[in-house]
């Protein structure tokens, strides 16, 4: 939990599981907001950091779903992602995961505020489309900058330019 100084009664906000509470004479919304956004980016990109450096299982595989999702542009149907994670995974000599582990890895990662799994329509041959979940990454390029330059996604870029 975080006390900021700001109100004379308190403001609770809830971020990312964290707790901050605001006290002082008057309130500077866009200041605490903005304060509280900084703070919340650089608490992911420090965890984004712990991650894509593991080498547990659990969490090489939360950090391949992060680079698979960057290389594709933050973005994929939740049914191109399975195999994507595969295909990196392959490719990089790493054993394939199921969809299982897949989509609990995805929860940890919403949780942490990662990425985002909404239900949408997917266009497809009929004309009412298909029902399916769209995985994106949340701030996307500040991810994409960290991530580009992480050892696994260079080695995997480099197999990609032999073939």
């Amino acid at each position: 939990m975080k006390i900021i100084p700001f109100l004379d009664f308190p403001i609770v906000w809830k971020v990312l599981g964290r707790t901050y509470i605001v006290y002082s004479g008057y309130l500077n919304i866009p200041f605490i907001a903005g304060y509280i956004c900084l703070e919340v980016l650089f608490y992911l990109m420090t965890l984004l950091d712990e991650i894509l450096s593991s080498q547990s299982d659990d969490m090489m595989l939360k950090g391949d779903i992060i680079r698979v999702l960057t290389i594709c542009m933050g973005a994929l149907w939740i049914d191109e992602l399975y195999p994507e994670v595969n295909v990196f995974r392959r490719a990089l000599g790493d054993s394939p995961v199921s969809n299982r582990e897949v989509d609990k890895a995805l929860e940890d990662l919403v949780e942490a505020g990662f990425i985002d799994v909404s239900p949408r329509i997917k266009a497809g041959e009929r004309a009412e489309g298909i029902k399916s979940k769209l995985v994106k990454l949340v701030n996307f390029h500040e991810i994409a900058g960290r991530v580009l330059r992480d050892e696994r996604v260079s080695r995997y870029r480099a197999l990609l330019r032999f073939r």
